[in-house]
């Protein structure tokens, strides 16, 4: 399985935004869309009034998925998202895809990301929903929130009949 990443991070000013990216051996297996021009948290004011912004594209393997999500600190959130706008790897305009946040004082960082399994596409719409929600249960597990140091378990996947 691939995963199709989009990643945004942000920071105030006096720090940076080095820190909060990966190495550099997979942001150049990145591309950048976006930078300081697009920064939106002025309005946080303060030492955020004026900040660092970066968003960064990649298909990743599971290697590379791994040692991003170390990298960067994220987990997964149960939340429900509207998808993937233009996914890499994604023949689709929007994606299914499920939103990974870290909490970090200094930076506001996430991504939303897009699981590419290697195996045909369901052939109903009920089956695409079920491989849906068994992609999503398996990588909360993985890498959901109990990951986290001191974080309780994200315990939605318990919760979510997959369908008949």
């Amino acid at each position: 399985m691939k995963f199709s990443v989009i990643f945004t991070v942000d920071c105030p000013a006096e720090r940076s935004i080095r820190e909060y990216l990966p190495s550099r051996k997979l942001l150049r297996l990145m591309t950048q869309t976006e930078g300081n021009e697009q920064y939106d948290y002025s309005y946080l004011e303060g030492r955020w009034e004026k900040g660092k912004h970066r968003k960064l594209c990649a298909v990743f393997t599971r290697q590379q998925f791994n040692q991003f999500i170390d990298e960067t600190l994220l987990t997964a959130d149960s939340g429900e998202t509207m998808g993937s706008m233009g996914a890499l790897g994604t023949d689709c305009w929007i994606a299914p895809a499920i939103s990974f946040n870290s909490d970090d004082q200094d930076c506001i960082r996430g991504a939303y990301v897009t699981p590419l399994p290697d195996i045909p596409a369901p052939k109903t719409a009920r089956q695409e929903e079920r491989c849906w929600l068994r992609i999503k249960w398996a990588i909360l597990r993985m890498w959901g929130g109990y990951r986290c140091k001191g974080a309780q378990a994200d315990d939605w996947y318990k919760t979510q009949p997959l369908p008949a």
